[in-house]
């Protein structure tokens, strides 16, 4: 249980990033089982997942579970949530270590975007804020956007707020 905090940050041995070849099994087998129960309207919560994977025909250990649910998380396959605020790293390990939270946390699939969508948001990141994104990956490359977004929005609103100074800025 003391690894689940190291797998929620390792991606070192992940050979092919985002591909489902390089995932293993289990891993597998854990994000189709939250993808069967999103596509028929059902809450996964670590519990119920817990409880399906130490059951026949599994047979797990609690702690490989939430190991193996780490890892699929930093993988960027999963999304878990708590009180419908997603969950980082840091609270997400005190979540996963306390089992009394674990019917209060959902799982999510996370949402596979095409190459060409990030590629779009990248050209847009691009010719909009006239400086190429930090990040390629879609999570990252999303919460860049916003930010910046938030950034320009202070600025306009400094700007507007200055109105009496400029006579040429009218909202």
């Amino acid at each position: 249980e003391d690894d689940i905090s190291r797998y929620l940050t390792n991606t070192e041995d992940d050979l092919f990033d985002g591909d489902p070849a390089g995932m293993s099994e289990a891993e597998q087998e854990i994000i189709s089982l939250i993808q069967r129960k999103t596509a028929k309207g059902l809450l996964t919560t670590v519990k119920t997942l817990l409880e399906d994977f130490e059951s026949k025909p599994y047979g797990w250990y609690r702690a490989a579970v939430l190991c193996l649910l780490a890892k699929t998380y930093a993988k960027g396959k999963v999304e878990l949530r708590s009180d419908s605020e997603p969950l980082t790293d840091d609270a997400l390990a005190n979540a996963l270590g306390n089992s009394r939270m674990h019917g209060n946390i959902i799982l999510e699939p996370q949402v596979e975007y095409t190459s060409s969508q990030i590629r779009n948001l990248k050209s847009f990141y691009q010719d909009f804020f006239d400086r190429p994104p930090a990040s390629s990956e879609a999570k990252a490359l999303a919460g860049d956007t916003i930010a910046r977004f938030k950034e320009l929005h202070d600025e306009l609103t400094a700007l507007v707020s200055k109105q009496a100074d400029y006579p040429f800025v009218t909202t």
